[in-house]
């Protein structure tokens, strides 16, 4: 910190000025509401942050933070934008993102060309930490990271134990450590476009053939797009692997899945199945669905070779009647309104029995699998570490997400609320809207925006908040809960979970993953062999043309990858989750 300064004759003023500032920010630093924080962010800028008002503004420091869990999905005409411009007048730092896909960062860790802030999985900790790619945080906290120490703390000492290849030293930060709350708007389950499904009457969908059935009708009746473009019940991608072709359906079913995908996890028993080779998995589940839609015509004919952009131009486009996620498909919802205010052509989740929706799961840790570090490629450590820090403060959550006090929020009447203009924009989003940047770095902030800051008692995400969202609900949204009879959307479905019909993530262990071991090379090999085997076998089995083709592709693609390993993987992967399962468990 001395060196900030750089005057000598003032060296004694200066270090007793700096102990009277952490001494008040000590005093100030409880939150008044029981949790483990006490920084909100501001008072850790402004300790780090030189004093004289003849000093000139540094230039800001450009940071790259690279990123190979697809975090961002930024629009490059809408970036930077107004929160990272925020930032960078706080902090001095200028955000440059670099999506990595898995070859991209093998190149990149090979060339040494690695990004200040590195944003990974579990899966490269030994890699990271073995070849020195990554810094120890440790020595940086108590000058540059003290909201990183001071809030969730469990966070720090549970990385150091369990995620620092056995050094004990603090190299990877998870982000979103908190509540999720329950979403106004639920993202999976059986989808629909709510305008076709109000003309076609409100037809009963229990399950996932009504729910093709349904489909069918919407895509008889409404062929293609007002400018002429096919119309399909729904489409698949192929570049991020397997995903697409199980995650919505295993949503719903009540699994997740942290690791291989080969591998799942029940999300309310916590017990791990095997996706590829267990034919109740959701995997085959939603590959049985996908086989029907297909011979109903109803799968896009390019799901095999599209890539996630091509689906999301498809989606925009609003050539699908359905989805995945209702955030993968908005898009077309939202040029909707755009065009006319009281357009019904949104998307819903319809509230079915036995569903599970993707909310109420809670992490004093972090999400697994989202790791932030600082590289040894880092051109300024402390202003990484920095950086990090303030996305880490309740101050940083709530600019990253609520966006600027004065012009997206403010305190009025006494509270913490989104603007009348912000709210229009919520209300009406417009391209231009995107610039200001709400909610882009959400997935690595270091706590939720379901959690409250500690100064106000309101949520870090004010858009959340239940009067905006009443406020800004779409038109289909609004249409959607007067038809149930409710208020707001998630009602309809928190109205089944309540009778014991439907489902939350609410019993969800989400530290298991982070506490598991190091995957071994041999163990890798295996499962880059599964995903392989599936990735060339779903479409074969999902283009069978009769129920015996299905079969007999199916049992093919089981006897490949039972000679691929994949028992011996289950059995390291069943007994690695077993053991993290009953370390958190007697951590609790």
């Amino acid at each position: 910190m001395n060196g900030l300064w750089g005057i000598h004759k003032l060296r004694n003023v200066v270090l007793l000025c700096m102990a009277i500032v952490l001494v008040l920010a000590g005093c100030s630093s409880g939150n008044g509401n029981g949790k483990e924080s006490g920084n909100t962010g501001e008072s850790a800028l402004q300790a780090a942050s030189p004093s004289s008002e003849s000093q000139k503004p540094a230039e800001p420091v450009k940071l790259t933070i690279g990123s190979i869990t697809s975090l961002f999905q930024i629009e490059e005409q809408f970036w930077p934008n107004v929160v990272t411009e925020e930032i960078k007048k706080k902090l001095g730092v200028e955000i440059e993102v670099i999506e990595y896909d898995d070859e991209k960062l093998k190149l990149a860790l090979a060339s040494g060309e690695l990004p200040d802030i590195l944003v990974t999985n579990n899966g490269y900790i030994q890699q990271l930490v073995e070849g020195n790619n990554v810094i120890a945080l440790d020595d940086y906290l108590a000058d540059y990271g003290k909201n990183i120490a001071a809030n969730y703390p469990k966070r720090v000492t549970f990385s150091k134990k369990f995620l620092s290849n056995d050094t004990g030293k603090l190299y990877f930060l998870n982000t979103n450590a908190g509540p999720t709350g329950l979403s106004n708007w639920w993202w999976n389950g059986f989808l629909v476009r709510w305008d076709l499904y109000k003309e076609m009457g409100y037809p009963s969908i229990k399950n996932e053939d009504d729910h093709l059935a349904v489909l069918a009708e919407m895509q008889k009746k409404h062929p293609a797009t007002e400018d002429g473009k096919k119309v399909y019940g729904m489409g698949l991608f192929n570049d991020w692997g397997p995903w697409a072709y199980w995650v919505g359906h295993g949503a719903n079913m009540g699994y997740a899945s942290w690791g291989p995908h080969a591998f799942v996890t029940n999300v309310h028993t916590n017990e791990i199945i095997a996706n590829y080779t267990d034919v109740s998995s959701p995997m085959w589940a939603n590959l049985k669905y996908l086989n029907k839609a297909n011979r109903l015509g109803l799968l896009d004919p390019d799901s095999f070779t599209m890539k996630s952009a091509d689906y999301a131009a498809k989606a925009t486009a609003g050539q699908y009647l359905s989805g995945m996620a209702t955030w993968w498909i908005d898009a077309y919802s939202i040029a909707s309104v755009q065009k006319d205010p009281n357009a019904l052509k949104g998307y819903v989740s319809l509230p079915v029995e036995g569903m599970t929706a993707w909310a109420n799961s809670s992490s004093s840790t972090g999400w697994p699998g989202f790791l932030l570090s600082v590289t040894k490629k880092a051109k300024s450590p402390e202003k990484a570490v920095e950086l990090i820090d303030y996305l880490f403060s309740y101050d940083g959550v709530r600019t990253a997400l609520s966006g600027i006090q004065g012009e997206d929020w403010d305190i009025v009447d006494g509270k913490a609320q989104m603007l009348p203009a912000a709210i229009e924009r919520l209300k009406n989003p417009k391209d231009e809207d995107k610039k200001r940047g709400l909610g882009v770095l959400n997935n690595i902030v270091g706590i939720t925006g379901a959690d409250v800051h500690p100064t106000d008692g309101r949520l870090l995400d004010l858009r959340k908040s239940i009067d905006v969202l009443k406020l800004s609900l779409t038109p289909t949204q609004r249409d959607f809960s007067s038809y149930y009879g409710v208020e707001m959307p998630y009602q309809v479905h928190e109205k089944l979970m309540k009778e014991g019909k439907a489902f939350d993530q609410s019993n969800q262990m989400t530290e298991i993953p982070n506490v598991l071991p190091q995957t071994p090379d041999d163990i890798k090999r295996i499962d880059a062999k599964l995903d392989d085997i599936m990735m060339k076998g779903m479409p074969k089995v999902i283009l069978s043309k009769s129920d015996e083709e299905y079969e007999k592709i199916k049992n093919d693609i089981l006897g490949q990858l039972e000679k691929a390993g994949a028992a011996t993987s289950f059995d390291w992967w069943k007994k690695a989750w077993d053991d993290a399962k009953a370390t958190v468990t007697s951590m609790q």
